[in-house]
């Protein structure tokens, strides 16, 4: 029997490095929906409305979609520039703005900030070895995090960067 976690285990077999994720549809999300998961892990999925009764946004008329909203009480709201735009807003009740950019296949989080601008950047690369680095910035200062290959040990598990 072999099992494979699915690619939100981005730290290893049942654990997640805390940082937010936009799901497009298509490959393990076979829905038509955008989902976010936010830092606890929660999945939190985003229809065309606010409720399954309302009127769609103006400007948008069924896929085509630039606002979406999530209906499981967390009140997010996705937005998007123009259907082309390679970066996504996810905004959330407390004022808070995470920004998602299209890199290949994934969107990843480029940048998190509060309602008075203060904020933390997230950019992704690699070392000399070829090991994962996420670099956080806030203006002031940055941290970076490595993630080493465990090597062949764990031919399953691969890190989505």
């Amino acid at each position: 029997m072999e099992f494979r976690p699915k690619s939100l285990h981005d730290a290893g077999l049942g654990w997640r490095l805390a940082l937010p994720r936009l799901i497009p549809p298509g490959g393990w999300n076979q829905t038509t929906a955008w989902i976010y998961v936010s830092a606890d892990g929660g999945e939190h999925t985003f229809y065309n409305t606010l409720h399954a009764s309302d009127a769609e946004d103006a400007g948008d008329s069924g896929f085509d979609q630039l606002v979406r909203y999530s209906r499981d009480g967390s009140y997010l709201r996705f937005k998007r520039p123009t259907l082309r735009s390679s970066t996504i807003t996810i905004e959330l009740p407390g004022g808070h703005v995470h920004t998602f950019q299209k890199s290949g296949d994934d969107w990843l989080l480029i940048r998190m900030e509060d309602r008075f601008g203060n904020g933390v950047g997230i950019s992704r690369g690699f070392d000399g070895d070829g090991n994962t680095v996420w670099t956080l910035d806030d203006d002031f200062r940055e941290q970076k995090t490595t993630f080493e290959d465990p090597g062949p040990s764990f031919p399953q598990q691969t890190f989505l960067g």
